[in-house]
């Protein structure tokens, strides 16, 4: 059972948080006459100022920069040295003939820093120890412990996630006849850039026996003193500086779908083969990026700057129009975000989370974005349609997506005067998170006016209830339940510790803070002294997920009888 950026929720508990920072209207702040968002293949290494000085403004540009520098076409992939990460400069940003692939499509994947099975790739291990010389830009390979291995080239593109961290599987779109067995499934990738293997592998760090002990004094440091160790360390787990990594989800394209509006490429995802040794056979096709994860560790945020982005078209209403423009301005009219509505009762010191849900005739799901949790977690089960985000895009973040798609039209038309139209026009910042900020009170639902930073979420990477009001730390219990005898549910949220003390999920310069989002979410590596990486709690991968539409659950009784009960 995979979580969010390859760690199992047996392995380390997950959680997911933000900027403080003053509201001001689109209206208020028009777009300049002279975008200050730069084309440029350059990844920009720190907010100008710090991220601690930052307005959400300065860090919504930032994260554009990221965004369209990691989306540039990388030079030719040869296996030479320094090619994987780097530009082609040569290439315009949003060539239309340009089939080749991007820049952070040469990161490596998590399997190829975390291989199932022998060395990571271009790896060979240094006689008297467990040291290794790496080579980084030897061509992609995908090698599992279950005996899959990928033979030849494969896609740059490696989907071997099919659900939210374990909680749930998402479906949206159209997709039919030859997309089966995918069908309207949102698969998964995540991916590390240089500095982040470069790190890790010489160490053999992803062995779980070489990490073991730098990861435990890592976290009793952390949770001792509430202060990182030194970027770069050798005996401790701190990523340096630069460090990168990236996730995204990905869907077919249904026929009615506009293509030009999605960044499309080949991909490889997985589907059950019983007729070959493994069980599970890869299939290559053509699948639409529909959002985009990106996080950076700078100088000014050991905590890593956190950005995500989403296609424009996500969020549908019940007649298939796009709920928000592609700036991100609220078009829709729905009551709730989501269908059924749910509400959370929040967990206590003494008591777990539970829910208050409409039930009711669902209909059909039509092109809308909807989900299905895992049955027997604690969390609602049955078909759910995502109708709105918990939290709307803030106006700030609006203001510099339409500065941004501004500066985009303006390069395009100048370079491609025949054929300006990108897909790039069609991706927008849903939030940033630069600075690390603390929950005023446990078990109580933050409502101040950066609450779309605060809990910042991706519709396709977060769709779950939970991961859109995410703070604190998933927690197991085992409430009395009809039927359930004893048995543990998983995967609902918490301000507080087993002791029913406020849990703090990021640490920082000797504080610490519960944090919502996904900053929160990888504090909780951090926590575990993982630095904030999912991929390097998580270690090697045994079986990639294979893809497959799923029936979906009977909405069940469970959280009305935990609500009774209360």
């Amino acid at each position: 059972m995979k979580t969010r950026f390859g760690v199992r929720l047996s392995t380390i508990s997950i959680a997911m948080a933000s900027c403080l920072i003053g509201s001001v209207s689109a209206a208020e702040k028009p777009t300049p006459t002279h975008p200050s968002i730069e084309i440029s293949s350059t990844v920009p290494s720190d907010i100008k100022g710090g991220a601690g000085n930052a307005s959400l403004t300065d860090a919504a540009r930032f994260a554009w920069q990221e965004f369209i520098a990691l989306n540039w076409a990388a030079v030719k992939q040869t296996g030479g040295a320094n090619t994987r990460d780097t530009p082609d400069t040569h290439v315009k940003f949003g060539d239309p003939g340009y089939k080749g692939p991007l820049v952070w499509h040469t990161f490596r994947g998590k399997v190829e820093i975390f291989p199932g099975a022998g060395l990571p790739p271009g790896a060979t291990k240094n006689l008297g120890g467990n040291t290794y010389t790496c080579n980084y830009d030897v061509a992609p390979q995908y090698n599992y412990a279950n005996g899959l291995s990928s033979t030849g080239t494969p896609p740059w593109i490696n989907l071997d996630e099919n659900s939210q961290i374990g909680l749930d599987h998402i479906f949206a779109g159209a997709a039919t006849g030859a997309a089966l067995p995918l069908g309207t499934q949102i698969l998964f990738m995540a991916k590390a850039n240089r500095t982040d293997f470069d790190y890790v592998c010489p160490k053999g760090w992803w062995l779980p026996a070489n990490l073991a002990t730098p990861q435990s004094n890592t976290a009793k440091q952390i949770q001792k003193t509430h202060t990182d160790p030194t970027p770069g360390a050798k005996d401790l787990v701190s990523f340096p500086y630069g460090t990168i990594e990236v996730k995204a989800a990905w869907r077919k394209l249904g026929p009615k779908e506009d293509a030009s509006r999605f960044y499309t490429t080949t991909v490889r995802y997985y589907v059950n083969d019983s007729a070959v040794p493994t069980g599970i056979a890869p299939v290559d096709d053509t699948l639409a990026l529909v959002g985009l994860h990106i996080i950076q560790k700078t100088p000014s945020a050991p905590y890593f700057i956190f950005a995500t982005f989403e296609q424009a078209d996500n969020i549908l209403d019940p007649n298939g129009k796009p709920v928000e423009d592609a700036d991100g301005n609220y078009t829709g009219s729905a009551t709730h975000p989501l269908r059924p509505d749910i509400q959370s009762v929040n967990a206590t010191a003494n008591s777990g989370q539970s829910f208050i849900f409409t039930e009711g005739e669902l209909g059909e799901t039509q092109t809308q974005l909807h989900f299905a949790n895992v049955p027997n977690t604690g969390l609602v089960t049955g078909t759910i349609k995502v109708e709105k985000r918990e939290h709307l895009i803030a106006d700030e973040v609006i203001a510099v997506n339409k500065e941004a798609h501004a500066a985009i039209k303006t390069y395009l038309e100048k370079n491609f005067p025949k054929d300006p139209k990108s897909p790039w026009a069609y991706y927008k910042l849903v939030s940033v998170q630069a600075k690390p900020i603390d929950k005023p009170t446990a078990g109580v639902t933050y409502d101040k006016p950066d609450a779309s930073t605060y809990y910042q979420a991706n519709s396709t990477i977060e769709t779950d209830y939970d991961l859109q009001v995410f703070s604190g730390q998933f927690y197991p219990y085992s409430p009395e339940l009809p039927g359930n005898k004893g048995g543990t549910l998983s995967n609902t949220i918490t301000d507080f510790t087993a002791d029913g003390k406020p849990f703090k999920n990021v640490a920082y310069q000797g504080s610490a803070y519960n944090m919502g989002g996904c900053m929160g979410c990888h504090g909780n590596a951090q926590h575990g002294g993982a630095d904030f990486s999912f991929i390097l709690a998580g270690g090697p991968d045994p079986a990639p997920d294979t893809a497959g539409t799923l029936a979906p659950v009977i909405i069940n009784k469970v959280v009305k009888y935990l609500q009774e009960k209360k």
